[in-house]
């Protein structure tokens, strides 16, 4: 078994054959290539259990021809013993970004402004860490101290910089200097960092959580991307929030008033401030709502309906369909749940004769404004 083994790999390797397609390389244990679990590349050689169950770990195929394409910002493919049966090939991301293909930033900056290029922070002066939430401060007693490093002279010499970023003046609002991490490099301001969205949820179509779960609860387990701030919203101040629907590029936007709002009550009626329906401040609704309609055979969520009569006759704007085929009108029904319909119209639709005025977004992204005047 093991000579035939050997003459297997070496004419992959030879010629260069590779099973093509994530759902043929697929390592059907996590003890793949894991430790404790089965972590040396011999072990394919020595046991046919480990050959028979690591095709990708054993070199049998590759990821490298996945047909999802390639991963962005430094992502890759296989190696990762967590990943295991489908999830094989998924992308393997780096640093705080997220996605199927590493191409979303999932940081947060709590007190300073996001470069979404490089998914880093700048900190706002007196600010400090990855997502800018600690406050400056050493790290060292010998910060300052004799014997020690008793004068700024000293923050010249890197590890001495990186100890004390308080007497260094690393993040003093007195310098105005803001601090990019993770790299401590620093720069000089004027001005203090400008506003941005941070982008707090996203719905993934198809991923099977129900979205209003993901949203309502504290956990972030979910295939669904959630910010802890969502969590934190009573106390971050929130001015405004923002709905984005993509179809590849956005499509629709809605932007609410979250002054004094919760998690759940920003997205209604009177807090409306932009809309790309220009009948819906005028017209009736019998649903406005994050937690939209709780009938568990027709759970709707982010739900501006219109009006209800008879699946035939239901009509809105946006919804968040979360019970996929087994929805109770044929309109709300998705091959997997959840889904996201909204009006491609400049008016409300009908969700069941709309036809091609009905768009199916491939996300959907909540983002919150904190510092607008």
């Amino acid at each position: 078994m093991v000579t035939n083994r050997n003459m297997l790999l070496s004419f992959l390797l030879i010629s260069g054959v590779a099973l093509a397609a994530s759902q043929s390389c697929q390592n059907t244990s996590p003890l793949c290539g894991a430790s404790p679990g089965w972590p040396l590349l011999s072990m394919c050689f020595d046991h046919d259990y480990v050959f028979a169950s690591c095709p990708e770990f054993c070199g049998q195929c590759t990821c490298a021809t996945d047909p999802r394409g390639p991963c962005y910002n430094g992502g890759t493919r296989g190696g990762n013993p967590a990943n295991y049966n489908e999830r094989t090939c998924d992308c393997n991301c780096v640093g705080a970004w997220t996605g199927d293909l590493c191409q979303y930033c999932g940081l947060t900056c709590v007190h300073g402004t996001l470069d979404s290029s490089t998914c880093t922070c700048s900190c706002a002066p007196g600010w400090d860490g990855p997502t800018c939430s600690d406050v400056c401060a050493d790290s060292s007693t010998l910060c300052g101290a004799n014997p020690g490093w008793p004068t700024v002279a000293s923050c010249s010499v890197d590890y001495v910089a990186e100890s004390c970023h308080l007497f260094c003046g690393v993040c003093s609002g007195g310098s105005g200097v803001v601090v990019t991490q993770p790299t401590t490099t620093t720069k000089t301001t004027t001005t203090p960092p400008p506003c941005d969205w941070q982008i707090v949820f996203e719905i993934r179509p198809g991923v099977g959580d129900w979205a209003v779960d993901a949203w309502g609860s504290e956990h972030t387990h979910t295939g669904h991307f959630k910010s802890p701030l969502v969590d934190m919203w009573d106390t971050l101040g929130v001015k405004r929030v923002k709905v984005s629907l993509f179809q590849g590029a956005e499509v629709r936007e809605l932007i609410f008033n979250g002054v004094n709002s919760d998690k759940f009550s920003w997205f209604s009626k009177d807090r409306l401030l932009t809309s790309p329906w220009a009948d819906l401040p005028t017209e009736p609704n019998n649903f406005f709502s994050i937690d939209g309609e709780t009938n568990p055979d027709a759970r709707r969520t982010w739900f501006i309906s219109r009006n209800y009569g008879g699946c035939p006759n239901d009509a809105g704007w946006l919804v968040v369909v979360e019970t996929g085929p087994q929805g109770s009108c044929e309109w709300e029904r998705v091959p997997a749940g959840p889904g996201v319909l909204y009006s491609r119209k400049s008016t409300y639709v009908n969700w069941t004769s709309g036809g091609a005025d009905i768009g199916v977004a491939d996300r959907m992204v909540i983002s919150i404004d904190t510092c607008s005047p």
